[in-house]
C-alpha cells in the first residue's frame, strides 16, 4: 500500500470511476435502444438546453432591471428557447416519440 498525501490508496473514494460507469451505461442504453432518441443535431441542442438554463439561474444574482415577472431580458430569451427546445428534451427523457 504507498502512502500519498497522508492517505493510503486504497482509501480513496473512486467517485470517477462509478461516474464514468453511469456515464458509459446510460450511452450504451441510449445506443442500443430500438427505438433512437438520439437524432442527428441532439449534441448541439443539449448543449443549448444546458446553457440556457445555466444563464437562466446565474442571471438572477444580477443586478440589472427586471422587465416581466421578475425576469430580465436574457432570462426572456432563454425562457424562449428552452420553450422552443422542450419538445426534444421531452424526447430524451422518453416521454415523447423520436419523429
Amino acid at each position: 500500500m504507498t502512502k500519498q498525501s497522508g492517505v493510503t490508496a486504497q482509501s480513496k473514494d473512486p467517485a470517477h470511476v462509478r461516474s464514468a460507469d453511469a456515464v458509459s451505461g446510460n450511452l450504451s442504453r441510449a445506443f442500443a435502444d430500438p427505438r433512437p432518441r438520439i437524432l442527428p443535431g441532439d449534441a448541439f441542442k443539449l448543449f443549448m438546453v444546458a446553457y440556457m438554463s445555466f444563464r437562466l439561474l446565474c442571471d438572477f444574482i444580477k443586478p440589472y432591471p427586471r422587465l416581466f415577472l421578475g425576469l430580465g431580458g436574457i432570462q426572456w430569451a432563454c425562457v424562449l428557447i428552452l420553450l422552443y427546445y422542450s419538445p426534444d428534451v421531452l424526447r430524451w427523457l422518453g416521454l415523447r416519440p423520436a419523429h
